[in-house]
């Protein structure tokens, strides 16, 4: 059974491999879904959210994706959080 970072290695493999790879955002969907399987083993549990609207205080404040809690999620809807919710796990920024 390939572990986490096998599946990640195979997949920026696969994209790199293509050669349609357009810089670092082609790799995202590798990465979110890294974070989102390493988020959902921990506790709490930790959805990773890809390209999340920024909160109006500039570039700086647009990361490329936002680590939340399952607590910061209407139980009806985990695909957005909140609204108005700061990340409790901290922001990623790829270069």
């Amino acid at each position: 059974m390939p572990t986490l970072l096998d599946r990640y290695l195979r997949d920026i493999g696969d994209i790199r491999s293509s050669g349609a790879a357009a810089e670092e955002v082609s790799f995202y969907p590798a990465l979110s879904r890294l974070l989102g399987d390493v988020g959902r083993k921990l506790k709490p549990k930790v959805f990773c959210v890809s390209q999340p609207k920024g909160s109006g205080a500039g570039d700086a404040s647009h990361p490329d994706f936002s680590l939340y809690t399952a607590s910061q999620f209407r139980k009806a809807n985990l695909r957005e959080p909140i609204p108005e919710q700061l990340p409790e796990r901290g922001v990623v920024e790829v270069k």
